[in-house]
């Protein structure tokens, strides 16, 4: 279970949840909304960060926006990165797995990275332009928890948004392609959890090659060229 900032603080009745903050791992939490409507591309590009969450050991910080959130950990919890030295990424085992707790808003810090400097909007080229800077450390608090897991796609260079579906007679890999120029050779990795397929079609390219992979599951598929998408078709 991952949450941030500000979940579960009140319930259906807005009474303070205190059950849930127990289940988050927090022994108290005091939350400040600083900013509650924002426009990503109005509003988002000009907020002012309110603090940086470093992860521990690593010196680059993800920006705090919007919510101000201090809390204090329940005994036992792990903390796994702090603002001003105080904790505000913990981790809590519970039951066969972990709960995460993030006192920012990482999706939110991820978008505005993308949109630094801010332009005033004005309908013009930079209005439609595609956000592409995006903040490794706000990345990371993302794709923390998916840390122990083995993703069933993989692509190579980042940026190509890649989906495995099931299909009745084995898989269908769409592929949308987020970089502001396209024409770029991509290498998926795939990690199958049943029966490997035996033919790879494009929609695009025809038959591709599907080879076993650098390791033990993992299979790789290169595509000489993505456009602004493709569909891949595993049989």
């Amino acid at each position: 279970m991952v949450a941030t900032a500000g979940t579960g603080r009140f319930d259906s009745y807005r009474k303070p949840n205190q059950a849930m903050q127990e289940l988050l791992g927090l022994s108290s939490r005091e939350v400040k909304q600083e900013t509650t409507f924002m426009r990503v591309r109005q509003e988002l590009p000009f907020l002012a960060p309110l603090g940086m969450l470093n992860l521990k050991g690593q010196s680059a910080g993800m920006p705090v926006l919007a919510t101000d959130e201090k809390i204090t950990p329940v005994e036992g919890a792990e903390v796994l990165g702090t603002v001003s030295g105080t904790p505000a990424a913990i981790r809590r085992p519970l039951g066969k797995g972990h709960i995460y707790y993030i006192a920012a808003q990482p999706g939110l810090a991820f978008l505005w990275s993308a949109l630094q400097p801010p332009l005033v909007p004005d309908r013009g080229v930079h209005t439609h332009s595609i956000p592409t800077g995006f903040h490794a450390a706000a990345q990371q608090f993302i794709g923390m928890p998916l840390e122990s897991l083995a993703a069933n796609v993989e692509c190579s260079p980042p940026l190509i948004d890649a989906r495995l579906i099931r299909a009745p007679k084995g898989y269908i890999i769409s592929l949308a392609n987020y970089h502001p120029t396209t024409g770029q050779k991509v290498l998926l990795t795939l990690r199958f959890p049943d029966e490997v397929p035996k033919q790879v079609t494009s929609a695009r390219h025809g038959k591709l090659k599907l080879e076993a992979g650098g390791e033990t599951g993992a299979y790789q598929v290169v595509l000489p060229k993505v456009e602004y998408g493709d569909m891949l078709r595993l049989e």
